[in-house]
């Protein structure tokens, strides 16, 4: 499992031009900044599952959430996790 931060969160300001034949869709380049989002995810690598949420605070607290999440997810098999030093996988919670 890993979690990958600061991802920016866009909306287009104008909707996808329409498609004409022979010509590929047209896009503007302006769009509008919505803050940032984290991903934690988590692949199940003997079936290739991802299971992920978007957490808009990376702390030890959303952390415990999507622990819990696996644990109702793989609910009757053993679960292995590998995770990075960062301080929000040492909580003592």
């Amino acid at each position: 499992m890993d979690e990958k931060t600061q991802i920016q969160a866009l909306d287009r300001t104008q909707p996808i031009l329409p498609l004409r034949a022979g010509t590929p869709k047209r896009m503007t380049a302006t769009y509008k900044r919505n803050g940032t989002v984290a991903l934690m995810a988590a692949l199940a690598v003997h079936t290739g599952m991802i299971t992920a949420t978007p957490v808009k605070a990376n702390n030890a607290t959303t952390f415990l959430t999507f622990l819990k999440k696996l644990d109702r997810t793989f609910r009757n098999n053993h679960l292995h996790i590998i995770t990075d030093n960062l301080a929000v996988h040492k909580s003592r919670r």
